[in-house]
């Protein structure tokens, strides 16, 4: 550990062991995201990330429950934030848990001094249809944030999301759309296609479904490492964060952006992707036993009105090697 970040982890420590105002928030906020020593900063919020209790008590899991009830008995889908241009950085920060930290930076230094930023959450279980300033049009999947200008005043058309979500882009000249995730940046005149970018996710990917983009693999911190391609319609890139590699493929593009209708497509998915996706459509919390002697390697497709327990039945006569029980929110899984 450095001398910087000895010395670092004392403010920091203190401010969240502290209750402090609005006022101190906004000032440290500020403070951590313009600071010339971001390195350094980044390893000390790990530092303390690391040192934090991880133990999940009965309490926190019925305040959890609490939580997720209230937000699935809101009326809208999605919950709509107008922020101060820190405040929305530091939310990005937080909700990707720290490992977005220079790239929220470098996103809102890409943004004109006068831009006011938005956010928009989607919670499990729901969906979201919006069309931007410049006549855009979005489609956020369940468990989806996607931080934007509440104008485009600046070059470019720069949007962040974490999640998964499709564009429709209104064509501007000379103004090109770009939409940055932690792993990977698409840059698009007018065309359509779709990111998945959840940052569970083991595998990142864009599906392009008409016009051309422009993709940048990003490296773990969200720096430019150089890999660049150019995407035609019916393909797909696929970035793997185990191996780091990048996979381009030809696909019906619009099969794989068919969860806009509703639909659940897998190919080649292991349980937990699937695992992953039921929670997120669901708004459900799925407990698993022993799936890791699962092979995997899943191709179906789920319909809109297929619920939940009629999707775990044929999963289970698929593999023939688990068990389930559904009780409300909570689905546990054994494989024996």
């Amino acid at each position: 550990m450095t001398k910087y970040t000895t010395n670092i982890n004392n403010p920091i420590r203190r401010f969240f062991k502290m209750h402090p105002t609005r006022l101190t928030q906004m000032k440290f906020r500020w403070w951590l995201l313009h600071s010339d020593r971001q390195l350094e900063d980044k390893d000390a919020m790990w530092q303390l990330w690391d040192e934090s209790p991880s133990v999940c008590t009965q309490e926190t899991i019925d305040e959890l429950a609490v939580l997720q009830e209230r937000i699935n008995q809101e009326k809208n889908p999605a919950l709509f934030l107008r922020l101060r241009r820190y405040a929305a950085s530091v939310a990005i920060l937080l909700v990707a848990m720290g490992t977005t930290f220079m790239l929220a930076r470098e996103y809102l230094s890409s943004l004109h001094h006068s831009d006011e930023l938005m956010q928009v959450t989607v919670a499990n279980g729901r969906m979201q249809t919006m069309t931007l300033s410049d006549s855009t049009l979005v489609v956020l999947n369940a468990g989806t944030t996607l931080v934007y200008p509440l104008h485009f005043n600046a070059d470019t058309r720069s949007v962040f999301l974490i999640g998964e979500a499709y564009f429709k882009v209104s064509k501007v000249p000379r103004q090109p759309f770009i939409v940055k995730t932690q792993y990977i940046q698409v840059t698009a005149l007018g065309t359509e296609f779709g990111i998945s970018a959840y940052p569970e996710q083991s595998l990142i990917s864009t599906t392009l479904k008409e016009g051309c983009t422009r993709v940048v693999v990003n490296n773990s911190s969200g720096t430019l490492i150089g890999r660049r391609y150019t995407m035609r319609p019916n393909q797909k890139l696929t970035y793997d964060k185990a191996t780091d590699k990048v996979l381009l493929c030809n696909l019906d593009a619009k099969q794989d952006l068919s969860w806009r209708q509703g639909n659940l497509v897998f190919e080649d998915a292991s349980f937990l992707q699937i695992v992953d996706a039921l929670q997120r459509k669901f708004g459900v919390q799925i407990e698993c036993h022993g799936i890791e002697r699962l092979k995997g390697g899943y191709f179906v497709k789920f319909r809109p009105d297929e619920q939940l327990a009629q999707i775990l039945h044929i999963l289970s006569n698929l593999d023939g090697k688990f068990t389930y029980c559904i009780q409300g929110k909570r689905v546990v899984i054994h494989v024996p």
